[in-house]
């Protein structure tokens, strides 16, 4: 990759979308044939929910590198953010014949299966996810939060604390991942733990409702209504535990 390149991606991680959008159209203009420009002009695009212009834009990497698993993985990524599902799983399944160890696009299409039905292969391949991902020497927490949140919704609670457990050791910084444990402990009525899952999950972004819903009901079904109104008001819920 160029310093070009490089630089524009700097530009993108410090949250400057705007000049990343307009130095990386100079870029192509300059230069059209790198997909590495339209991979990053693509999860600007995500970002700013400019989705056709995202899909343009991935699907143009394709078209200069067939071979890019990453570009196939994004696309796959796009079409299921927006419920593209069908879309989603045949994106999903060229990117594993790519590559087939990219246990991230293992653990979302196993979600997408779900989200198509398509329960008995979304174990399968959930499962196979989990089983790569512990192979690896630096194994990702996707995939044990995608089979965690599988088990969860398939109500096998005790197997989905496991797998979540095992995502926010991986993902300590990931919101959804202590989320998802903290709800699947809250469903077994594991309170305390539960209570600390969430104040973590809080902690990582002060602004998401979610936790603070969960963490409102656990002080009210102990009797702490001072508690549980804090974290109401935070949650902008009302007591009768429906959103505002």
């Amino acid at each position: 990759m160029n310093t070009d390149v490089l630089r524009r991606e700097n530009v993108l991680r410090l949250g400057k979308f705007d000049a990343a959008v307009n130095a990386l159209e100079k870029c192509v203009s300059i230069n059209p044939g790198q997909p590495q420009v339209y991979k990053l002009m693509g999860r600007i695009y995500v970002i700013r929910e400019a989705h056709a212009g995202a899909e343009r834009a991935f699907m143009k990497a394709m078209q200069l590198n067939p071979g890019d698993s990453e570009a196939v993985y994004l696309l796959g990524r796009l079409y299921q953010s927006i419920g593209r599902l069908d879309e989603a799983a045949r994106a999903f399944e060229k990117a594993l014949e790519l590559a087939p160890n990219l246990v991230r696009a293992q653990a979302y299409l196993g979600t997408v299966y779900f989200g198509l039905g398509r329960d008995a292969e979304a174990a399968e391949v959930l499962e196979r996810s989990v089983a790569a991902n512990s192979d690896t020497s630096k194994p990702d927490f996707v995939p044990h939060l995608e089979y965690g949140i599988y088990l969860q919704r398939m109500d096998r609670l005790e197997k989905s604390v496991a797998q979540l457990q095992r995502a926010a050791k991986l993902g300590s910084s990931n919101l959804e991942a202590w989320l998802e444990l903290g709800r699947t402990l809250y469903r077994l009525n594991r309170l305390d733990e539960a209570s600390r899952a969430l104040r973590k999950a809080a902690e990582l972004d002060s602004k998401d409702s979610r936790p603070h819903y969960l963490l409102a009901r656990i002080c009210y079904e102990r009797g702490d209504s001072g508690c549980g109104d804090r974290h109401a008001e935070r949650a902008e819920w009302n007591r009768d535990g429906e959103p505002q």
